[in-house]
């Protein structure tokens, strides 16, 4: 059984909760969730509650609380699983969503918004770019981190 957790997508529940699950014990109505689908919270969409199973990824299971989906052949998923970080899908989920407190999006929400969709081919040269960017940008994070751990310690020296 898996949740969604805003900072990375799909997680076993007991990592998400702190060693224990949430599911209930019938899980005959949960959503079986294989490569290539995406699922997200409709309450917590906003906060970037949504995951994608990539190509190899194990099969779970989601709680029906969940909005599961695939995109049709024509459609890159690496494409859309970037257009979800867009600018213009946080604009037209602002103005589809219904809901006080907390914003919701159903899935027929989702389904009326609008995007321009270049072939498949350009749309698979997109993701595949912004895959390289996104790997790029968390090697810097790693060196980064490890260029103040060095100064940290550089400094702990100097007082020593």
């Amino acid at each position: 059984v898996e949740s969604i957790s805003n900072k990375n997508g799909f997680i076993g529940q007991s990592e998400q909760f702190d060693k224990r699950s949430v599911a209930s014990a019938d899980l005959s109505n949960y959503y079986v969730i294989k490569p290539n689908f995406f699922a997200y919270n409709p309450s917590r969409i906003n906060v970037g509650s949504i995951g994608y199973k990539n190509s190899g990824d194990e099969i779970s299971v989601i709680s029906p609380l969940y909005v599961s989906f695939s995109t049709e052949e024509n459609i890159s998923d690496r494409f859309i699983w970037y257009w979800f970080k867009t600018s213009e899908f946080t604009r037209q989920r602002k103005r589809l969503s219904e809901g006080g407190v907390r914003d919701t999006l159903s899935f027929k929400q989702l389904s009326q918004m609008k995007l321009i969709l270049p072939s498949e081919e350009e749309q698979i040269k997109i993701g595949q770019i912004l895959d390289k960017t996104e790997q790029n940008i968390n090697l810097q994070k790693i060196k980064l981190d490890k260029l103040k751990n060095t100064k940290k310690f550089l400094l702990q020296q100097m007082f020593v």
